[in-house]
């Protein structure tokens, strides 16, 4: 019974991996260049012509990853307060981020707020999904 657990217990934190990475890569392949039009403005010296995809989705892997260690140090199985660790560790990332940004180039201070809106709402949606698989498959 000890090893069936122990299998169960590594597929949970998969599947929950796996729905956080859709939530977040689904906004973010389909809603971020509706909402960002052309994507990050001009604005920045050395600004590559094609951003390095791979490096992105190694990014998103980590954020899921931090989110799931997060709720589980939480113990947030519950859907809404997985959402809030989410969307506070979706401020703790883009909040410092945003004031370095503004403090380094001379850009309008409020074209930082959309960018600090969309992480932590794509973060609740992930953390929210984590939860949401963690909870069915420990129904189960």
């Amino acid at each position: 019974m000890g090893r069936q657990a122990d299998v169960r217990y590594a597929l949970t934190h998969l599947y929950s991996f796996l729905a956080g990475l859709a939530a977040l890569l689904v906004p973010n392949m389909l809603l971020f260049p509706i909402v960002f039009g052309d994507g990050v403005p001009l604005l920045y010296s050395g600004l590559r012509n094609e951003p390095l995809l791979v490096f992105n989705f190694v990014a998103l892997c980590f954020t899921v990853a931090l989110i799931e260690g997060l709720c589980l140090v939480t113990s947030s199985t519950a859907i809404a307060r997985a959402a809030l660790v989410g969307a506070l560790s979706g401020l703790l990332a883009s909040l410092p981020t945003a004031f370095h940004t503004y403090s380094a180039v001379d850009i309008d201070a409020m074209s930082q707020v959309a960018p600090i809106v969309w992480t932590a709402a794509t973060w609740a949606a992930c953390g929210a999904a984590i939860a949401y698989v963690a909870r069915r498959r420990r129904a189960a």
